[in-house]
């Protein structure tokens, strides 16, 4: 059975006996016997599905005090010859401020919009976390 598994690229050993009791395969296990496979011990490894709700951040962490930003870009230009779409999310409520320039050079600027714009609604941003890219 550990060599059927193995030559039949390591399939799910019930379908291989099911499959040679069928005629579908001309091999027939010899023994019955479950193998154990380490190949596919590592490969099928489980994890932790993720959860539905969000953990929980303490009661100091406030609303756009951790923000993610991202340049995407060049893509074909529109009405006003913008290229780029800069994104600033927050991590605590998920909440993202999307902005469009036509060069990257601009991108500091429109962080200085987002940080105005945080400011107006009462909050303040104390760390920006961004992919480094160019």
């Amino acid at each position: 059975m550990s060599l059927l598994h193995r030559r039949c690229i390591h399939w799910n050993q019930e379908k291989l006996v099911k499959m040679s009791k069928c005629g579908a395969i001309d091999l027939a296990p010899t023994d019955a016997q479950p193998c154990v496979c380490e190949v596919c011990k590592a490969a099928k490894a489980t994890r932790n599905a993720v959860s539905r709700t969000r953990e929980s951040f303490p009661d100091t962490v406030k609303p756009f005090s951790r923000v993610w930003t991202d340049v995407k870009g060049k893509v074909d230009a529109d009405f006003w010859g913008n290229r780029y779409v800069i994104t600033f999310s927050c991590e605590v409520t998920r909440w993202v401020y999307v902005a469009f320039c036509q060069y990257k050079s601009q991108a500091k600027d429109r962080f200085k919009e987002f940080l105005s714009w945080v400011k107006r609604m009462g909050y303040e941003c104390n760390l920006l976390n961004s992919d480094g890219g160019g």
